[in-house]
């Protein structure tokens, strides 16, 4: 196996924030990009939020010096790693959750989020459970709380600072905390090699599908886009989406991005919003150039997807003979909107000299009916111009022109 070895310096670490957030905090996770993190100087603090666990149901007391990691798992077996003290004598904790169908704040809700946990710590007789701690697979327990040569390890306290290796499905996302229970400013390695699951990420991220958003048989409005990992909202190119026509021109639809997880800051889920709605029947396709990142920096390279939108237009049918001679039989004059028109504005008829004979007005609705009388007399047949004007459902104003036959 290759190991990639990456040293980071954090000036600061209890200063230091990733957007509004702290690494001592779960929604400032540092995405795990390399197999081995060597950290030269120990967090300090517990981050902007605290506390972020339960001590009910988590084997960590509390946040004393926490940072916290991020991961989602490319090939699924037994994950393994170990966090190794700079000094042999320090005690670390750390508590691994899986959050792939929730978010950081859910995680001190419900033991079922947490997938290991150890804080094991001070020496009893021979037994030493300060030092290297983790999940190698040493021993069969992957719960152990405080203390130390407890065989086997109880909810009073721990056997070892090492935990059995976890077991991780393709896809999971998990988030680990390491928290410095010493309190020294001493750094640690955090190794990622035990255990057979893969989690470095060198792919670019994939579409796994679309949902166009709108009411779509009068207008688009967005696309909500299902990824195959976690991206990185704050780092997604916007100028670099394009919506295109048939003719490949650019449309300018006022193109907003929205992170589904704010909580998080990151996504597998993401929706693009129009500003400006399409309401034009036809073939469209959305354009990525190199436009959206995930956790490590991997850009999605290029992908055009096509969409055919079938927009019913707005339209007002109207007959063009009617009898009203009371045989029940097309006896009156009725307009017939589709589901695109939300009212009649006005509706106009004129006779041969251009007088009116009959006129509806705006009052609200799209429905109205004329029983062909002129001024409450009698009809007259013959044939009558009509104009018609109506609001569709995006408040576009229509004008219509034609004829209609008494008979």
């Amino acid at each position: 196996m290759i190991i990639i070895l990456c040293l980071i310096l954090f000036l600061g670490f209890h200063g230091m924030v990733s957007g509004q957030n702290s690494i001592g905090d779960c929604i400032g996770a540092i995405p795990v990009c390399q197999t081995i993190y060597v950290e030269e100087n120990s967090p300090s603090g517990a981050g902007l939020i605290d506390p972020e666990v339960d001590s009910d149901i988590s084997c960590i007391v509390d946040e004393r010096n926490s940072a916290w990691y991020i991961f989602t798992i490319l090939e699924g077996d037994e994950l393994g790693f170990t966090i190794t003290p700079q000094d042999l004598d320090d005690d670390y904790d750390w508590c691994l959750y899986n959050i792939t169908n929730s978010n950081c704040e859910d995680i001190h809700k419900d033991i079922t989020y947490i997938a290991s946990c150890n804080s094991s710590g001070g020496i009893q007789g021979e037994k030493n459970c300060h030092g290297v701690t983790g999940a190698d697979g040493s021993v069969p327990y992957s719960f152990q709380n405080f203390g130390c040569g407890n065989d086997p390890p109880n909810e009073f306290g721990g056997l070892c600072p090492l935990n059995a290796l976890v077991p991780v499905q393709k896809g999971d996302t998990y988030v680990l905390l390491l928290d410095n229970w010493s309190e020294s400013q001493f750094g640690y390695t955090l190794d990622f090699t035990h255990g057979n699951a893969i989690i470095v990420d060198t792919t670019s991220v994939d579409i796994i599908e679309t949902k166009l958003l709108g009411e779509l048989d009068c207008y688009w409005d967005g696309i909500r886009v299902t990824f195959t990992e976690r991206i990185d909202c704050s780092e997604t190119l916007i100028d670099q989406i394009k919506i295109r026509n048939e003719k490949g021109n650019i449309i300018d639809v006022g193109l907003t991005f929205i992170c589904q997880d704010e909580s998080l800051g990151f996504t597998n889920e993401v929706e693009f919003r129009f500003n400006k709605p399409i309401i034009q029947a036809g073939t469209y396709t959305l354009e990525l150039r190199g436009a959206v990142p995930d956790l490590c920096g991997n850009y999605n390279i290029n992908r055009d997807i096509e969409y055919i939108l079938d927009i019913i237009p707005p339209k007002v049918y109207i007959p063009n003979v009617f009898t009203p001679n009371n045989d029940g039989v097309n006896d009156k004059f009725k307009v017939f909107p589709n589901v695109k028109v939300k009212e009649i504005e006005y509706f106009g008829v004129y006779d041969r000299w251009g007088n009116l004979a009959f006129e509806h007005l705006n009052n609200g609705d799209s429905e109205f009916e004329w029983d062909g009388r002129i001024d409450g007399s009698t009809y007259s047949k013959g044939t009558y111009s009509f104009i018609i004007r109506f609001i569709d459902s995006n408040d576009f104003l229509h004008v219509q022109y034609g004829t209609i036959t008494i008979l």
